[in-house]
């Protein structure tokens, strides 16, 4: 027959420390992912007006094709696509660029597959983890994608079989809480259920919905499926 645990032993039990988030207005602000209690990054910056205005004209209606970038040789013009030639497109690939340098920096990842380009759907509207290493998203045209602090979440109720959408989102998200969007141009840098140790521990977050008659999303994600 089992017996109890003494108060001696009880006390020196030790409970994973709830995953949390940074803020910063700076680039620096990404390495904190690598801290074991944060699991969610955001730099908050902003772009030019007239790349989001450009690319809002030009990105057309086409699959985001995955596309797999590697370390040494980063395809970023076939990750973009038919954009036309000029000083926007530029600036996009050499901002894209930066991105993904910084997430090649901290994952240490030979190749990273990213996807680029509109989003016109509610495919992603249910509040979720990832299972991946990171993720990086950047929407460049459009709302940014929402997520919920720790505190927020009822993790038990993300793998219940409810309706997509709002009624599911209404279960996940505690009572008297309210979800945290990203600006457009903000980086969000997600580590999901699986960065070493971080299972059933991945940030959680939904694409926001568009709605009849709203404006679609141009949107940056660069994953890094496992660590090496």
């Amino acid at each position: 027959m089992l017996s109890a645990p003494s108060v001696a032993a009880a006390s020196t039990l030790r409970l994973p420390t709830p995953p949390s988030f940074c803020l910063g207005s700076d680039s620096s602000v990404l390495t904190t992912v690598n801290d074991p209690a944060v699991n969610l990054v955001r730099w908050q910056r902003s772009l030019p007006m007239a790349l989001g205005s450009w690319l809002a004209k030009h990105v057309q209606a086409a699959p985001r094709t995955p596309v797999a970038l590697r370390a040494l040789s980063p395809d970023l013009d076939q990750l973009v696509g038919d954009l036309p030639p000029g000083v926007l497109r530029t600036a996009l690939v050499t901002d894209v660029s930066l991105l993904l340098g910084h997430l090649l920096a901290i994952s240490g990842a030979p190749v990273v597959h990213g996807s680029f380009g509109l989003v016109t759907g509610d495919s992603c509207v249910k509040f979720h983890t990832d299972y991946v290493a990171l993720r990086l998203l950047c929407t460049y045209v459009g709302p940014g994608t929402e997520w919920l602090p720790e505190d927020s979440v009822c993790r038990p109720c993300l793998g219940e079989a409810t309706p997509a959408g709002a009624e599911a989102n209404a279960h996940i998200v505690k009572a008297g809480h309210r979800t945290k969007q990203a600006d457009t141009g903000d980086v969000l840098l997600l580590k999901g259920d699986s960065w070493p140790g971080n299972a059933n521990r991945g940030a959680v977050h939904r694409s926001p919905s568009l709605g009849p008659g709203n404006p679609p999303r141009v949107v940056l994600t660069l994953t890094v499926w496992r660590l090496p």
